[in-house]
């Protein structure tokens, strides 16, 4: 299986980011300024009771990757999903509402797809997540736009604001 696609512990997801990296471990401690070796310790699934990556170093090694399988790994692990949010851009709410109907659509479209011989596959199911996934980043935008405006009205003191905040 490949590990950029199966569900991963927290330290097999570290080892890989670390070792994924273009030219390995060597090129990624360098940028995190620490010894190749010492990275290579921190993120040995075998290694376990010596090194270990902090919370700190575990960030710098995703932001410096581009790749967030530990933070996935984490989440899965307490029962939860991450996922990114796309940058807010100045589309309209109406634009916003669009986007995310078309989404949903997609979404639905996968599922019934996948559903027409009445099994769904590991590759079906990888659609089916990504399809969802653009669905909650389209809705996450959405609200974004939706709390911009509230803020602009907040900030713009035309607001009484009757809950006592």
């Amino acid at each position: 299986m490949n590990p950029k696609t199966q569900e991963l512990s927290v330290r097999d997801a570290a080892f890989h980011t670390v070792h994924d990296y273009p030219g390995g471990c060597t090129p990624l401690a360098a940028r995190m300024g620490i010894n190749p070796q010492t990275l290579a310790h921190k993120v040995n699934p075998k290694d376990q009771n010596r090194y270990a990556l902090n919370l700190e170093e575990s960030l710098r090694v995703q932001a410096l990757s581009g790749d967030c399988r530990i933070l996935h790994a984490m989440a899965r692990e307490l029962g939860f999903v991450a996922l990114q949010l796309d940058p807010l851009d100045d589309e309209s709410v109406n634009n916003c509402i669009t986007a995310a109907v078309q989404e949903f659509g997609e979404l639905l479209r996968t599922v019934g797809e996948s559903l027409s011989d009445q099994k769904v596959t590991d590759r079906e199911l990888s659609q089916i997540d990504a399809a969802l996934g653009n669905v909650m980043n389209r809705a996450n935008a959405l609200r974004a736009r939706l709390g911009e405006m509230n803020d602009q009205l907040h900030h713009s003191g035309s607001v009484i604001d009757l809950r006592g905040r």
